[in-house]
């Protein structure tokens, strides 16, 4: 397949282009589809908005802190925040949706504890993931190449040297013949 080349107005043979990613970005629809359906949520739980902003706030830290674009300390962070702020979201549920309750669980340290503890969970499983699964897979690695001496051991007890690899990769000090 040709094309004409803008400039000459000659036909020249397709060449393969390269693709940049594409980047997703928020058009204006999009942007007003969102405040128009955020508004009215935003207006009936203004006190549990509220009460969420405040306790997510080591969330947004992480965010913040997480300079990987995948954001998996931020995820995980963010995940247990959301889980220590539920006993209070359900709370004010339970006490009724007005902002003097809303107020009023911001001012109870159980409720501080208990969202900026499980964000601090979140951020020892991001300190010691890394350290965890090294040290097991290291233990493990290791255990498997132990295994697979003594195995290598006991084949040289019961054929003799030959199945052994030497160090040139030479089987048995001697190369094949056979062809």
């Amino acid at each position: 397949m040709t094309r004409n080349s803008p400039q000459t107005g000659r036909s020249a043979p397709d060449v393969a282009v390269q693709q940049l990613p594409v980047r997703r970005r928020w058009g204006w629809m999009r942007i007003s589809a969102a405040v128009l359906l955020a508004t009215p949520v935003l207006a009936v739980l203004f006190p549990s908005a509220a009460l969420l902003a405040v306790l997510m706030l080591p969330t947004l830290a992480a965010a913040i802190a997480d300079r990987r674009p995948e954001k998996h300390a931020a995820i995980a962070i963010g995940l247990l925040n959301f889980c220590g702020t539920l006993p209070a979201l359900a709370d004010l549920w339970s006490r009724g949706q007005v902002m003097s309750n809303s107020l009023l669980l911001l001012g109870e340290a159980m409720t501080w504890l208990t969202a900026f503890g499980a964000a601090g969970l979140g951020w020892l499983l991001v300190l010691l993931a890394t350290p965890l699964a090294h040290t097991y897979l290291s233990l493990t690695t290791q255990a498997r190449l132990r295994a697979l001496q003594r195995q290598q051991q006991r084949l040289v007890e019961e054929w003799g040297e030959g199945v052994a690899l030497q160090d040139a990769g030479v089987f048995g000090g001697e190369e094949s013949t056979e062809g």
